[in-house]
């Protein structure tokens, strides 16, 4: 009898007590992509739908929506070198370390970010590049900017980018957008975290993950590169000299 009075106590609350913001389900097309000799990219779907709060059927009341995608790779430690001109030759004058930063950061949008939230909510859930990798006080008096090297290397190797209107809405809830990973993507596991926002304000974020894996004989290569160094670094030489000789002979004259 207790329980029973329990149970309907708590359905009472629910649909008499205040809405709990909405909700977001966010879905990927693939949750593993898989490397091989031929992979020459990937094209990954992120889709989902913004739920009607907990004791409130309608979504009436709120939007319009926005959606933040902030898409992470797994870490790795970046080394950024300064070369300088040093009687005639440039040669390293300077580095830094990026340690535990994302090995790929991308930033999917509804709308341009600086009309979606403020740079300081923005900064705060770590969806801006500065916000995740730094920023180079000093770069303004003509310090090398380490920081700002570092997102254009990755930039060029398409592992960085901001996309502001690659999220698209086809109804007043359902969104969905498409990633293009490049051939060069590193593997591990990576964080894929969707952002609700509504007139400026964050209402939910959403995490879910997929895999990059190598396959095949990559993968072989890759667990033998990292379980046994000494072994493959002996093998490779090896391998490179057999095939040394063996072009010798088969061009020999």
């Amino acid at each position: 009898m207790r329980g029973v009075v329990l149970a309907t106590a708590i359905a009472w609350l629910l649909l008499t007590g205040p809405a709990l913001p909405q909700r977001i389900i966010s879905a990927l097309s693939d949750q593993t992509i898989s490397i091989d000799s031929n992979f020459t990219g990937k094209k990954l779907t992120i889709f989902g739908n913004v739920e009607p709060a907990v004791g409130d059927p309608s979504l009436s009341n709120q939007g319009p929506y926005d959606i933040v995608i902030v898409v992470k790779g797994p870490p790795a430690t970046h080394t950024v070198r300064e070369k300088t001109p040093q009687l005639g030759i440039w040669l390293n004058s300077g580095s830094e370390g990026f340690a535990n930063t994302p090995s790929y950061f991308y930033v999917l949008a509804s709308n341009e970010l600086g009309k979606i939230a403020s740079a300081e909510t923005l900064a705060a859930n770590q969806i801006s590049f500065e916000s995740v990798f730094g920023t180079e006080a000093n770069a303004a008096n003509g310090a090398f900017d380490f920081s700002g090297e570092l997102r254009r290397l990755l930039s060029k190797k398409g592992l960085e980018g901001v996309d502001e209107h690659a999220v698209h809405f086809l109804s007043p809830t359902f969104y969905s957008t498409q990633l293009d990973m490049p051939a060069n993507v590193p593997s591990g596991l990576y964080l894929v975290k969707t952002f609700l926002f509504a007139n400026g304000n964050l209402i939910e974020d959403q995490p879910v993950v997929f895999n990059v894996r190598t396959a095949g004989i990559e993968r072989f290569l890759e667990n033998a590169a990292h379980e046994n160094p000494w072994i493959y670094g002996i093998a490779s030489v090896l391998l490179a000299l057999f095939t040394g000789w063996l072009g010798s002979v088969a061009f020999k004259r």
